[in-house]
């Protein structure tokens, strides 16, 4: 077995290395880096095993590939056929995850990039004993939807929130039209944190803005639906869930939500109460001065108010709102996902998907700790 790993500099897919790592240690993996030349490739490499503290014996496996997704051959070249014949799994998590991107360059490497990477892979089938491609998407697929989101759902006539979704939609559009020709598993995890142990994470993105802002003393107010649950998963889960999915031989052709689901979310209140709470107690450790927590408003207080106060507070609400929907999407609907097949398949294993609530001091603490600022890779 000879597997591809696209994105290895990102969140998850530097989780995942560590993983492909420490469960097929008789494997070679080539990881596919964006590099001006071979040095600066295996200089990019070090630095990502490095910061996951990876031993030598595990390093010796990873072979590093100057390449990039968004050309049709990879980047590879004359490299395209003899790594090809080589490969048998292909874990593609390269992905451009900005939410305020022109739609074209969101499709670079969101579209382009996958079906660049499906090419390879029929290549691969053609040339040697490839066995499947895990193309790592989104829950937010579903776009603007509401309510109850299956696993087996996408054109559903939904618009979206950003071009990060709309692109990443397009991309399952295509893999689902590919399903015939190439063994494809499709994995969406919903709103990615850092680790539930450690709190480690490689950005600072979605809920760590709001959390951002309210450390630095910038967020008084936080206009939103109190009652909106957050799909909050932790990054760990996720890469141990793709990781045991992917051993699968029956999922091939599914797709699989990796969500914490209603029980194990906090809705937005929840989450602000327990948020300042815990930045309070690492304020009060660290004999920083604690803050107090935002007041949520919604439109219903706001039409309680009268006159000016009322005109006032409205201009900040939907200003403010805007600001939300454009960093997060989320808050804006109530969104359930399904996961009848993820539960399904991990039944055996072991893995689960924790409650928020459990380890959200460390996600906060380690935030804290690195000031909100991720490391260089």
């Amino acid at each position: 077995m000879t597997i591809l790993l696209t994105g290895a500099s990102g969140f998850l897919g530097s989780e995942l290395l560590c993983r492909l790592l420490r469960d097929y240690p008789q494997e070679k993996i080539h990881v596919l880096l964006r590099a001006a030349s071979e040095a600066e490739a295996h200089q990019r490499l070090h630095r990502i095993l490095e910061l996951k503290e990876v031993d030598d014996a595990r390093r010796a496996q990873c072979v590093p590939l100057v390449g990039d997704v968004v050309y049709e051959d990879l980047g590879l070249a004359t490299k395209y056929d003899p790594i090809a014949v080589e490969v048998t799994e292909i874990f593609h998590t390269a992905a451009n995850t900005s939410f305020n991107q022109k739609l074209e360059d969101a499709r670079k490497v969101n579209c382009q990039g996958t079906v660049n990477v499906a090419t390879f892979a029929e290549r691969a089938q053609q040339l040697g004993g490839f066995r499947r491609l895990h193309h790592v998407s989104t829950a937010y697929v579903c776009g603007n939807r509401s309510g109850l989101i299956l696993e087996d759902e996408l054109e559903c006539g939904q618009d979206f929130s950003n071009t990060y979704e709309q692109s990443k939609y397009e991309a399952e559009i295509y893999l689902r039209a590919k399903l015939t020709e190439v063994p494809i598993t499709i994995y969406r995890p919903s709103i990615i944190v850092g680790d539930s142990k450690t709190g480690r994470t490689q950005h600072f993105y979605v809920i760590y803005e709001p959390m951002r802002w309210f450390c630095q003393g910038q967020l008084s107010f936080l206009p939103c639906k109190p009652e909106i649950r957050l799909d909050i998963v932790p990054v760990d889960y996720v890469a141990e869930a793709i990781i045991a999915i992917a051993r699968r031989d029956d999922s091939v052709g599914k797709t699989y939500h990796l969500s914490a689901g209603p029980q194990r979310s906090l809705n937005l209140r929840s989450l602000v109460e327990h948020c300042s709470l815990v930045i309070n107690a690492y304020n009060r450790e660290h004999g920083y001065q604690e803050l107090p927590a935002p007041e949520i408003v919604t439109p219903e207080m706001i039409d309680s108010f009268e006159g000016e106060q009322r005109d006032q507070f409205r201009v900040f609400f939907e200003r403010a709102w805007q600001q939300m929907q454009r960093h997060m999407p989320y808050v804006v609907s109530q969104k359930d996902f399904d996961d009848t097949n993820t539960r399904a398949a991990l039944e055996t294993t072991g893995i689960s998907c924790p409650s928020f609530s459990d380890y959200l001091h460390n996600v906060v603490y380690y935030a804290m700790s690195k000031n909100f600022r991720a490391d260089e890779v």
